[in-house]
């Protein structure tokens, strides 16, 4: 049986595209996935992806400017 609506899909992001997003240097992003403080990408191929949904958590998760 199928759902009556699909699922919806996480768009996964290339690590220029997380770059550009969160405004931050390729050695800042690969710094804070070592030490946990960003999240882990998956290995698609040779390539590191992110899901949307993560990057868009941890943005949201971030403390607000006064």
């Amino acid at each position: 049986m199928f759902p009556s609506q699909p699922a919806q899909m996480d768009r996964l992001l290339s690590a220029n595209e997380v770059k550009a997003i969160i405004g931050k240097r390729h050695s800042w992003l690969y710094e804070a996935i070592k030490s946990g403080a960003f999240p882990k990408p998956r290995k698609i191929g040779r390539r590191n992806s992110w899901p949307a949904s993560e990057v868009n958590a941890w943005m949201a998760a971030l403390p607000r400017a006064a």
